[in-house]
């Protein structure tokens, strides 16, 4: 199978990327230090580590359902460019928070959400957030929001990814602050379109927030592919992960030139792409229906080696309930609702998996 891709199309794609990103401007979080705050977080790269956060605590009053948090991070080698935020309620899983959903302008953010810093130097930056304490902890639980600064585009779920300072976190409790059992993430009837020359077609999915993702929303959010969809000459209907999806594009209309992956058409080198691992399973639609909680995907029994050899599953048919762990170790779940048509058809899929 081949498949035509426009060098101008992804030119023209990347640069109005560039364009929506615009110039720095964060001076709508950049802190007053005459304000008073509920909760300071301080950290630099020579104080805080993916593996040993600088965590401060805060017990929120009854009935408050927001509290103000003066973040101060700085990278003494490293500029900053970004400022990665994420959010765990009631221990459900890290997943990207999205300050423009409470007040920030897009000014502020890049495209995936983070705050646009572009500081450099020993560079230091001084936020002031205010911070919801969502309802959904109830009278016991915990929230616990993440930072990290990044000198270009990092991963929501990687900290490591172009770190240039962090982790730093506040955790704030609730009453007992102990949480109920963490619910499974489920992403119903998701439909994953086979690549179409033109790039538009949504045949990627993020598993951190159960995004679609066109080929040319890439240079920006390849990072967050788990997997995408396409129909084989051979392999039929086939999921595989960002790292193994095949060379299926001529990335420029000539086609006597070699045929070439992802990585190449979105400018990110294909170690950065993510890993998953599949295979057939012994549940049923029923045993899908069930699981309800983290533990109930536990059952999964996969892993990727060093070259992802369980990266595709092919010949997909409808009913087919797949079992998989992503490249975070999450497992999870597929059922196969439905599959349409060929090479530029599509597949339906219901997914649970792991917070």
């Amino acid at each position: 199978m081949k498949k035509l891709f426009s060098r101008l199309f992804m030119v023209g794609a990347l640069t109005g990327l560039l364009i929506a990103s615009g110039c720095s401007d964060d001076d709508e979080v950049v802190t007053d230090p005459t304000d008073e705050f509920d909760v300071t977080l301080e950290f630099s790269n020579a104080t805080a580590s993916v593996n040993s956060p600088v965590v401060e605590s805060y017990a929120s009053g009854e009935g408050q359902t927001t509290f103000k948090a003066r973040i101060m991070i700085t990278s003494n080698d490293r500029t900053i460019r970004r400022v990665y935020v994420t959010r765990n309620l009631a221990g459900e899983g890290d997943k990207p928070f999205d300050l423009r959903d409470f007040g920030l302008s897009n000014k502020a953010t890049k495209p995936d959400g983070s705050i646009d810093a572009e500081a450099s130097g020993d560079a230091t930056v001084d936020y002031t957030l205010d911070l919801p304490i969502p309802a959904g902890i109830g009278t016991n639980g915990s929230v616990v929001y993440k930072f990290w600064a990044t000198n270009g585009r990092g991963d929501y779920r990687d900290p490591e990814n172009s770190l240039a300072a962090g982790v730093g976190a506040i955790e704030v409790t609730v009453g007992t602050g102990v949480n109920p059992a963490a619910p499974v993430k489920a992403y119903t009837t998701t439909i994953l379109a086979a690549p179409l020359d033109d790039g538009s077609s949504l045949s990627w999915i993020s598993l951190l927030n159960g995004e679609r993702y066109r080929i040319s929303d890439g240079a920006e959010f390849g990072k967050l592919w788990d997997f995408g969809y396409y129909y084989g000459a051979n392999g039929l209907a086939s999921l595989a992960s960002s790292y193994r999806f095949p060379l299926l594009f001529d990335d420029d209309n000539d086609p006597a030139t070699d045929l070439v992956g992802i990585s190449t058409l979105i400018g990110i080198d294909r170690e950065e792409l993510n890993r998953a691992a599949f295979a057939l399973s012994s549940k049923t639609s029923a045993d899908f229906d069930a699981a309800t909680v983290a533990g109930d995907l536990n059952f999964v029994n996969l892993t990727i080696d060093a070259t992802n050899s369980q990266g595709r599953i092919n010949e997909l048919s409808e009913g087919d309930i797949i079992d998989f762990v992503d490249n975070y170790g999450k497992k999870g779940i597929i059922r196969v609702q439905s599959i349409s048509g060929t090479f530029s058809g599509q597949i339906t899929i219901d997914i649970k998996v792991q917070p």
